[in-house]
C-alpha cells in the first residue's frame, strides 16, 4: 500500500468540515477517501494548534 501525503490545506479542510460544518467524520472519510483515523487525528492537531497546524507536510501524492 502507497503511503500518502496531504497538505496542509487539505487537512485544514478536513478537519473543518467536521468541527465547522458539524459533518460526521464518517462522511468526510467517504468523501474524501481518507482514513477515519486520520480524521480523526487532523481535529485533535488542529484544535490544539489552530492554523499552525500541520506544518511538517507541504506536498500531496
Amino acid at each position: 500500500m502507497k503511503h500518502r501525503s496531504f497538505t496542509q490545506e487539505f487537512k485544514r479542510q478536513a478537519a473543518l468540515l467536521s468541527l465547522n460544518e458539524s459533518i460526521p467524520v464518517q462522511t468526510v472519510t467517504k468523501k474524501l477517501g481518507v482514513h477515519s483515523n486520520s480524521i480523526y487525528r487532523w481535529i485533535q492537531e488542529y484544535e490544539k494548534h489552530g492554523e499552525g497546524a500541520f506544518l511538517g507536510l507541504s506536498t500531496k501524492l
